[in-house]
């Protein structure tokens, strides 16, 4: 671009007198320009930055107050986008909302088919017989009573003998006697199947004198002498129960009395 400025100066106003082409006219509308003039009139250009002489006169055109006459220069491009800034402090809460009212229930809906019965299981086979428990075999009582005279020397009862057929299980015998002295003295019994001692059978502990244990008789006192213990070995059949006694005294003994009845019973273990 070629231009030619005329350049007029006076006491009070810089005149800029520009000769270009009318394609240039809007770039010379946004020309600025600063100029010191001295005390002879003399004019020279400076940069804006640059300051004047202490004798000089600084005069800037267009002059503070003017604008060019110029048209305004199409938008520039959009700068690049600035850093995003610091988030800022939340604000208060709002206020709740009102709540709103409950609906109605609605219907109840029909009550439905009713379910099919499941079909019964199968029954479980047969458990296994439990134990069969006791037997009696037989039981016995008596009244009357019967002396033993002779001392140390095991005596049948008579009365109390009786008959019982086994399988050959444990065998449960219960014998009740009373027996009364007119002096104390030692005393026992014992249980005898075919007249053998029944714990023969089962290889049990053997005392001769003592074999079922002692009681004291009082002097005309009636004493009972209660025994239930079980036997185990006696073979399988027919066989016969009875009681023997024994006593240590010259003086004899009453076992049994017509109104104080004895008693035997056996019983056999499953």
């Amino acid at each position: 671009m070629y231009l030619r400025l005329s350049v007029v100066a006076s006491a009070a106003a810089l005149v800029l007198v520009v000769s270009a082409r009318p394609a240039d006219a809007q770039l010379l509308s946004n020309l600025s320009l600063t100029a010191c003039i001295g005390p002879n009139g003399q004019v020279r250009l400076v940069r804006a930055s640059e300051s004047c002489r202490p004798s000089e006169r600084r005069i800037e055109w267009p002059r503070a107050g003017e604008s060019g006459s110029g048209q305004q220069g199409p938008m520039g491009p959009a700068g690049p986008q600035g850093p995003q800034g610091e988030v800022g402090p939340m604000g208060p809460a709002g206020p709740q909302g009102l709540q709103g009212e409950r609906g109605f229930d609605g219907a109840r809906g029909p009550q439905g088919p009713a379910g099919l019965d499941g079909s019964q299981g199968p029954v479980g086979p047969a458990g296994p017989a439990g134990p069969a428990g006791a037997t009696l075999l037989a039981q016995h009582s008596w009244l009357g009573g019967f002396t033993i005279d002779d001392p140390f020397a095991w005596v049948t009862v008579p009365a109390s003998t009786i008959a019982f057929s086994s399988e050959g299980g444990p065998l449960l015998i219960t014998i009740d006697v009373s027996v009364n002295a007119s002096v104390a003295q030692t005393f026992s019994c014992r249980p005898v199947i075919d007249d053998t001692w029944a714990g023969h059978y089962g290889s049990y502990a053997y005392a001769e004198r003592w074999t079922e244990g002692a009681l004291t008789t009082y002097p005309g006192a009636w004493s009972m002498w209660t025994k239930a213990r079980l036997y185990v070995g006696v073979p399988a059949g027919v066989h016969t129960l009875a009681i023997q006694c024994l006593k240590e005294a010259l003086v004899p003994v009453s076992i049994g009395h017509a109104v104080v009845p004895g008693s035997l019973s056996v019983l056999e273990m499953h």
